[in-house]
């Protein structure tokens, strides 16, 4: 007798949220000073439900708060910005800063904005944008992998397709450590001919960074250029992932080693995405970077 074959565990969507338990859970953490806003009621609710419409303020803000522990104070604010005339966004952005740091704040321990559009569409697609780890300390790049890997499963869970960035500075390096990609053949077409100039600019056994004070470049080994060109040879954008696992330090930028892998994508620039799915391995290097797979090894 054959054996019938299991079907998939899919990830049930969560049920959008009733706007009056959204308006009551947004007036309790704006009375406790959890939530700030330039918007009135309203405009907090269709921000709300356009990032969020499958999340509770309260379960958001409680699982934020809760990951970064009891010596960090979690922040929200909601935003409509008209900056940009053609297409004005709705954004949620995140604070995180120790319990006992003075206000006002100049500079925050960990700060990240989500974002869509507002063109009355409803988004597949959540853009990250304007994350900031102060003095880039390794307590604070916890505390924002931690945060994403919570903020990101609860948006998953609602149903969001994507996350997608626009990588820059370090950034171009750490999204891909993160599981992001570029967000199609172009992009990465253009990112492979950013590293191949950083290549052929200087000796072929190098890598001349842009903006770099090291002008004489990066000396490479023979085992790293090949493991490169077999990179750049790939037209599959997640292979972006194999330049961050080239980890020989290289050289140093203040205290900061430099490895292949950040001389190749330091101060680059790319449109990247990562697709909230299971089976997708960037989405699941996501997972193994901020944790979130051990986790869930854990429990079961």
């Amino acid at each position: 007798m054959a054996r019938s074959r299991k079907s998939p565990i899919q990830t049930p969507v969560l049920a959008p949220v009733p706007d009056e338990q959204i308006k009551r859970e947004l007036s309790e953490l704006w009375s406790s000073e959890m939530l700030s806003s330039d918007s009135a009621t309203k405009s907090q609710l269709k921000i709300w439900k356009a990032l969020f419409r499958g999340i509770s303020p309260k379960k958001l803000y409680e699982t934020l708060q809760k990951e970064a522990g009891g010596n960090s104070t979690v922040n929200l604010e909601l935003l409509y910005n008209k900056t940009d005339a053609d297409e004005p966004e709705m954004q949620c952005t995140v604070f995180i800063d120790p319990k006992d740091a003075e206000k006002p704040i100049e500079k925050h321990a960990v700060k990240y904005t989500f974002a869509v559009p507002d063109d009355g569409a409803s988004h597949d697609d959540i853009r990250l944008d304007s994350v900031r780890v102060r003095d880039s300390d390794q307590q604070g790049k916890r505390l924002l992998a931690g945060s994403l890997s919570k903020m990101v499963g609860m948006i998953k869970e609602q149903g969001t397709k994507n996350i997608t960035t626009v990588a820059i500075q370090v950034g171009a390096y750490a999204w891909a450590k993160y599981g992001f990609r570029p967000a199609d053949k172009e992009a990465w077409e253009e990112l492979k001919e950013d590293i191949k100039m950083r290549i052929e600019n200087g000796n072929p056994s190098t890598i001349c960074m842009p903006y770099s004070w090291n002008t004489s470049g990066y000396a490479i080994t023979d085992k790293a250029k090949k493991a490169i060109q077999k990179v750049l040879r790939s037209d599959e954008p997640a292979d972006i992932i194999h330049l961050t696992e080239l980890d020989e330090v290289v050289g140093k930028n203040g205290d900061h080693n430099i490895t292949v892998g950040k001389a190749l994508l330091l101060d680059a620039q790319w449109e990247g995405i990562l697709p909230l799915d299971e089976k997708d391995r960037g989405y699941r290097q996501f997972l193994t970077y901020t944790g979130t797979a051990q986790e869930k090894d854990k429990k079961r």
